[in-house]
């Protein structure tokens, strides 16, 4: 049984990692190497100790298949600028707007130019200036297009059109000159089109308000065009409109995805286990999206990779955490070794997003210009192996209060060696920043040549405090009395040193080019997510409490997490 319910979570999680493996790729590599690649894919599926390698081969093969698809279904060059008669449906919604309409139109399969042979996109985006009649989702229509490539200007105030069309699938963009319906609209050709216009027509006939319909309509399926201009202006100055960017059906399926995954992970795990860490997250990341929507847009694209590692560590992490207890004699050093990899992984690629966090991040204007490795440097990942042990001393600590007899003694000693190797970590760390950036050395008035005595006077409070909390950590792991202060220097340690770092970087948020006042939400988006944090936090601190004083005192050997 044991077995069975390991082989069945490591495909998906190798799926995962293929899928995430794709985007190391720089370019595209040739159709002969992902023939082979899916080749020795197909081949490793033959043998059921390589399954889980196969996964993630395939799915790897996979994104990059579609990727190479998407190139190859984009408009050819020669096409540009042409008129063409194209026949097809009508795939989206017909999004209204004041002087237009768009929506996304599917070519039929026969759709290809007859002068010179070349095949039309499959998906074009399509816009209709001059008076257009009604039109519906699933209809069939015959249209002479002007035809444009999926290009469009990086906008450094927002998202870049290019890279949406890419990701959307759309080939090409056309205006409409003229059109001829050929077949009412048809539900078996465009389901979810049709679905969604469905709910947009019934949400406009219950609702007599238009323009309260019209935002329901903008919630519900993500169709902004019948928005007043009103509504978009206090959508913009209250930070609330990249709500509506994933609103309609997006909303809905992620919180159904999310449901379910939930329901899932919580009939697996401990609900300790699964509550514990994952709100936080929750809380940080919906937080840093709405409070400070420049810094969320700046920073994320910067630490995709990293981010992506972490999350799927800390999933495999936790699953490898109750099969272990599980697992029979052949099964438990595997996962083990799983828990123990899992935990490095998310420990250092935490190291690595604060390292390149704190390194500063390419802009240029209000956008991420940098690269997908910007974050990888000899600074990143020192700071990546430092947090890794300031991690094993937290861990080290927290068994000295938890655990006894053998197993207490060394933690003991280990926690004394960590003690040792994070305050050398410290100093490194705290080193190599002044060569970051000047901003760093004028908050701390020192650097590589001089000391400005009366600023580092002023800030020496901290590495102080930071130096106190490390001997103290060290002495009391040695006394056997002692129990709990080792747990709460390691505590004190780490809030001198993020406290460190904050005033390093201060009043920037995104290194060193933005200010939190620039990144900040509109004061009245602020002073709503105030609200609504004045009354999670505390339910979410005494829960955390209630956790800890539920599972007090020492954890015995034959005391199961359950």
């Amino acid at each position: 049984m044991t077995r069975a319910l390991g082989g069945g979570w490591l495909p998906p999680i190798s799926l995962v990692l293929g899928s995430l493996g794709a985007l190391l790729f720089t370019g595209l590599p040739s159709t002969r190497l992902l023939w082979l690649l899916t080749g020795c894919g197909v081949a490793a599926l033959l043998v059921p100790s390589t399954r889980w390698l196969a996964a993630i081969l395939l799915a790897c093969c996979w994104s990059l298949w579609n990727f190479q698809w998407r190139l190859d279904d984009r408009l050819e060059p020669s096409l540009s600028g042409q008129l063409r008669t194209v026949t097809g449906v009508i795939a989206s919604i017909p999004q209204n707007f004041d002087d237009y309409v768009s929506f996304r139109f599917e070519t039929s399969d026969s759709a290809t130019d007859a002068q010179i042979g070349l095949r039309l996109p499959r998906t074009l985006l399509l816009r209709w200036y001059q008076e257009w009649p009604a039109l519906s989702a699933g209809e069939r229509w015959r249209f002479e297009l002007l035809l444009k490539p999926p290009w469009g200007p990086v906008n450094f105030q927002g998202p870049d059109r290019e890279q949406w069309l890419f990701a959307s699938g759309i080939g090409g963009v056309a205006t409409i000159r003229s059109g001829w319906l050929e077949a009412p609209s048809d539900p078996y050709t465009a389901r979810l089109a049709v679905l969604r216009e469905s709910i947009f027509i019934r949400i406009g006939q219950q609702l007599d308000n238009r323009r309260t319909a019209a935002i329901v309509q903008a919630l519900a399926v993500a169709d902004r065009s019948g928005l007043a201009a009103e509504d978009r202006e206090l959508l913009a100055l209250t930070g609330t409109s990249h709500l509506l960017a994933v609103s309609g059906l997006h909303i809905g399926l992620a919180a159904a995805g999310g449901i379910l995954l939930t329901r899932v992970l919580g009939w697996l795990l401990p609900m300790p286990i699964l509550v514990h860490g994952f709100h936080w997250l929750v809380l940080g990341g919906g937080g840093l999206f709405a409070a400070f929507p420049l810094a969320y847009a700046t920073l994320m694209p910067a630490m995709y990779l990293p981010i992506g590692f972490m999350l799927t560590a800390l999933i495999f992490r936790g699953v490898a955490f109750e099969f272990r207890a599980k697992a029979g004699r052949r099964g438990k050093p595997f996962w083990t070794a799983a828990f123990a990899g899992g935990s490095l992984v998310a420990a250092l690629s935490q190291g690595l997003v604060l390292g390149g966090f704190l390194q500063g991040i390419t802009v240029e204007g209000r956008s991420f210009a940098g690269g997908h490795w910007d974050w990888l440097s000899p600074f990143s990942l020192l700071v990546a192996v430092s947090l890794a042990v300031g991690y094993a001393l937290l861990g080290s600590c927290w068994l000295i209060l938890k655990t006894e007899g053998e197993l207490n003694a060394k933690a003991r000693r280990w926690t004394r060696r960590l003690a040792l190797a994070v305050g050398f970590a410290m100093f490194a760390v705290s080193l190599a920043m002044l060569s970051v950036d000047p901003t760093v050395t004028a908050h701390w008035g020192v650097s590589m040549t001089s000391i400005d005595w009366f600023t580092f006077v002023s800030v020496a409070p901290l590495p102080a405090l930071a130096g106190v909390s490390i001997v103290l950590c060290w002495r009391h792991a040695g006394r056997r009395e002692s129990e709990r202060v080792p747990m709460l220097a390691a505590v004190g340690i780490f809030i001198t040193g993020f406290l460190g770092l904050a005033l390093s970087t201060y009043p920037n948020i995104i290194p060193y080019d933005i200010t939190i006042r620039e990144a900040a939400a509109a004061d009245n988006a602020l002073a709503l997510m105030l609200a609504g944090v004045s009354v999670m936090l505390p339910v979410i601190l005494g829960y955390t409490a209630y956790v800890y004083w539920v599972f007090r005192g020492k954890a015995t050997a034959d005391a199961a997490h359950h």
